[in-house]
């Protein structure tokens, strides 16, 4: 479970974290990482959208009218009011092979009212019920006929969902990474404001050694201002250091989503260097699989190899076939024109083609061009990636071995360090080394320790470089 300690005042307990949490919590709440996911969402709702014209549509109307109209005739002038209804429902579906088909269902009421002005007649004729069922069929035989046309976009779509995925991967391992990076470096920045620590009491106790011996009259009086001076610098780098851990950690919690200024604890300890013999070429194998731009670059080059296709499909003529098959019905009352619609008596039924051929098609044919200046573009893209992915694996690779090195002659150096101070201050009292000597091996160690920490911390670091390279973070 993660421990997460929300600030809540100056005196908010601190924030303890183990590696692990502070990586699962970056993960959660790092604003870089979380605005990656929100462009995946949308591209996920991108790809839903791309789907809708292929959905089956269901359609209904209905109306109610009235018109006047006036006409000659060889017994004079009429006038005709017509009025009545309209009804009508169907679904239409269009299919990713080309194919259109749709159901139509519709039925209308016409009721007549004659009037002749000059003889003072009037007729109102009987209403007209008039129904009909019709069908209708059309397909693509060229351009249009093949799924990856009609998919277009839907692949357009989920090529930009895979795109957005790959950059959703890539910061991610960014996030972790620079997470990893900075968790290890506050506890560096801890460890060295121990050490700046350390250094300060070695002094402290190093200026009561020379204040006795001034006292005693074995050293001479500037020997105490030289320690003193070491001291209040040593107190300085304790200060120096504190803020750089102060620094580090605000870093850590923005990384992390969370508010700057509260304490981190850091549990975890970072893997101990060990000499290394890694495989170049299976690191380099491992990266070339596994890392996220790369993966990235070959979801463009795939999404753009299809887009060529269908741009070289794109340039045949279009033609399309269509059929249609109609019943109706036509009588005085409703139900009597349904009848005579299912009764079959009022067929219709018509077969036509159409085509449609650009006379130079210079539309189709510039698309195609782009297309296969986009799919070269793509292809470079993705082989100098690789090889720039190939160098920096190597790179990292001898970076990681020379720093698992440069930990152990830090170690070793510490150890030298301890034991000159230990002999000059041993000198010191037998009166055979001077003050200087003192302070130069209290100098010597402080930075021995200091080197031996930021190489560790260097050594963290080439490691954390390396599984992001792989994309194993």
């Amino acid at each position: 479970m993660i421990l997460l300690l929300s600030l809540s005042g100056a005196l908010a307990a601190p924030l303890s974290l183990t590696y692990e949490q502070a990586l699962e919590v970056a993960a959660s709440k790092n604003p870089g990482l979380r605005g990656a996911q929100a462009d995946v969402n949308r591209a996920d709702g991108a790809v839903l959208a791309a789907r809708a014209p292929f959905e089956p549509t269901v359609n209904a109307s209905t109306s109610f009218f009235s018109s006047t109209s006036e006409g000659t005739a060889e017994f004079g002038n009429f006038f005709a009011d017509t009025s009545g209804w309209r009804a009508q429902a169907g679904i239409a579906q269009t299919f990713s092979t080309g194919t259109s088909l749709g159901v139509d269902l519709s039925s209308s009421q016409n009721v007549f009212f004659y009037r002749l002005p000059d003889t003072g007649l009037e007729f109102t004729g009987d209403p007209q019920y008039q129904s009909s069922l019709v069908f209708t069929l059309s397909q693509s035989l060229l351009q249009g006929h093949r799924l990856a046309w009609n998919l277009q976009g839907v692949r357009s779509a989920k090529g930009a969902r895979s795109a957005a995925e790959a950059s959703r991967q890539s910061a991610r391992q960014d996030a972790l990474a620079n997470t990893a990076t900075a968790y290890w470096n506050v506890r560096t920045q801890k460890a060295l404001v121990a050490i700046a620590e350390q250094t300060l009491a070695i002094s402290e106790e190093q200026h009561r050694v020379v204040l006795a011996l001034v006292e005693g009259g074995r050293l001479a009086p500037v020997e105490a201002t030289r320690s003193e001076a070491a001291k209040v610098q040593a107190e300085r780098a304790v200060i120096d250091a504190q803020s750089a851990h102060a620094a580090a950690q605000d870093a850590l919690l923005l990384l992390i989503g969370e508010a700057p200024g509260q304490d981190v604890v850091v549990l975890s300890n970072p893997e101990e260097p060990t000499a290394l013999a890694l495989d170049a070429d299976a690191v380099v194998e491992r990266v070339l699989q596994g890392n996220p731009q790369l993966l990235a670059a070959k979801v463009v080059l795939d999404t753009r190899r299809a887009a060529l296709a269908a741009a070289r499909h794109g340039l045949l003529p279009s033609l399309g076939a269509n059929a249609s098959y109609a019943l109706r019905g036509y009588e005085s009352d409703l139900g009597g024109s349904f009848g005579e619609l299912g009764r079959g008596e009022l067929p219709e039924w018509s077969v036509g083609a159409t085509l449609s051929l650009p006379v130079f098609n210079r539309a189709d044919r510039g698309t195609a061009a782009q297309a296969e200046a986009d799919v070269a573009t793509a292809e470079i893209d993705a082989a100098t990636l690789e090889g720039t992915l190939a160098q920096q694996a190597r790179a990292q690779v001898r970076t990681l071995e020379a720093a698992s090195r440069y930990v152990a002659l830090a170690t070793l150096n510490v150890r030298l360090g301890e034991e000159t101070l230990a002999a000059e201050r041993a000198r010191l009292v037998e009166g055979r080394a001077l003050q200087k000597d003192v302070i130069a091996a209290i100098k010597e160690l402080d930075a021995a320790r200091v080197e031996s920490e930021r190489a560790r911390a260097a050594w963290q670091d080439a490691l954390v470089a390396l599984r992001r390279l792989e994309g194993r973070l």
